[in-house]
């Protein structure tokens, strides 16, 4: 069935109709997996991703009480530092980039394109949430300046209903400071200690919206963990569990943050993992079988970022059912592996079309910690860019799913003329 979320990006909704023929996902295995294994597994891994992706799509429109305009939400972003319409990359295509003068500003850039907040749903400012506006249900905060904590953050800010903010450990700037009344959230969530947001920009946070907490631990894996575990509260939620988690690397930021919208459109995290153990730890075990309720397994990346001894480890405890491991030749292709398995396979299936495709670079990480949480909020992809083209699978794809809207997070800098102009190589 063609899923009707009414939460498509601004106006623009999921293109129905089949603009190419998309092959059916091949059944692969979880255990010595090649190095570009299927987004399938037996014992019912794609009825699994299936429900999950529903269950995600129909939980979209309590979010907020209707559709935004569409101009209203452009005339949002272009408000926030500049969201500018490029030259048409073919007929019947938009580009859109959304972009500031540095990376705090474009993650409130990428904020003002939700439709949350003060002139979120009417594009009239005025101090208040007026009726047809929604607060942020949440709004989560991580350091700009290092990528460990925040990589597992984007995810779970999409689950939530909120964006991702960037800041400096040792104050709030004060354009977030900014965007954070706008916002007027119903929570905030700091990920990482004190070392990573003080303890005064957080008195900062607190003074905004005292309902605020710190998800922290004593080093990446245990703040990812945290992380997890508070954000995805299912029954709190009013969901069932997903039954799937993305692992990535947490020695490396660019296979969590390809993983990150994927993810977060089945409602599934991303934990991070020291992929060089040769066993899995307790506490991983703990959250992903106990807590999450964890049958399928998706590993972010090739085997120099989680090694086959570390797969072979998850393979063999009891509670996997299944998985597969996610990977290309580089960053990239990862990146369009991971997108393509997914988002390829719940079109085919008629659940869901994205609305819009992402691109951010692939060289840093701070745009696509906030794109992508973006990006998973709308049920769309992610994909990584160079900064003069794109790769080939991550133009073709979109297009084949009927996609016709392209965004670009990040400035010219780092997205140049031939990404605007969705120049493939």
């Amino acid at each position: 069935m063609q899923m009707a979320t009414g939460s498509s990006r601004t106006a623009r909704s999921r293109v129905a109709a089949l603009a190419c023929a998309v092959a059916t996902v091949a059944v692969g295995t979880f255990g010595a997996a090649p190095a570009q294994a299927a987004l399938s597994a037996p014992d019912g891994a794609e009825s699994a991703v299936v429900a999950a992706a529903e269950a995600r799509a129909a939980h979209l429109p309590a979010q907020r009480p209707g559709t935004p305009d569409a101009d209203a939400i452009d005339a949002l972003a272009a408000r926030a530092f500049g969201s500018d319409a490029a030259a048409l990359a073919a007929p019947g295509e938009n580009v859109y980039r959304v972009y500031g003068q540095n990376r705090w500003e474009t993650a409130v850039a990428v904020s003002h394109v939700y439709g949350l907040g003060d002139g979120g749903m009417t594009g009239v400012f005025n101090g208040v949430i007026d009726a047809g506006e929604q607060a942020a249900p949440v709004v989560y905060i991580a350091n700009g300046m290092g990528y460990a904590d925040a990589l597992s953050a984007a995810p779970a800010a999409s689950f939530n209903g909120g964006p991702l903010l960037l800041v400096p450990a040792g104050g709030v700037p004060s354009v977030v400071l900014a965007e954070l009344q706008r916002l007027q959230p119903e929570r905030i969530v700091v990920v990482g200690g004190a070392a990573s947001v003080s303890d005064a920009a957080y008195a900062q946070l607190a003074a905004i919206q005292p309902n605020i907490r710190r998800d922290a631990g004593r080093d990446r894996y245990e703040t990812s963990r945290v992380v997890v575990q508070r954000g995805f509260d299912y029954a709190a939620a009013g969901y069932a569990p997903s039954e799937i988690a993305y692992l990535a690397t947490g020695t490396g930021y660019a296979d969590a943050l390809a993983a990150s919208a994927a993810a977060a459109t089945v409602g599934s995290p991303v934990v991070l993992v020291n992929g060089n153990a040769s066993a899995v730890d307790s506490a991983t075990t703990s959250l992903l079988r106990d807590r999450l309720g964890v049958q399928y397994l998706y590993l972010a990346g090739g085997a120099a970022s989680i090694s086959p001894a570390y797969e072979s480890a998850l393979a063999s405890q009891p509670w996997v059912v299944g998985g597969a491991r996610l990977a290309g030749k580089d960053r990239y292709a990862t990146a369009t592996e991971i997108n393509s398995q997914l988002f390829g396979m719940l079109h085919a299936e008629g659940v869901l079309t994205p609305g819009s495709a992402n691109y951010t670079s692939g060289l840093d990480f701070p745009d696509a910690l906030s794109a992508g949480a973006m990006a998973g909020y709308y049920l769309e992809p992610l994909y990584l860019s160079r900064t003069t083209c794109i790769p080939t699978q991550a133009v073709g794809d979109p297009r084949a799913w009927g996609v016709a809207n392209f965004y670009l997070v990040g400035g010219p800098g780092v997205l140049g003329a031939g990404v605007e102009n969705l120049t493939i190589c």
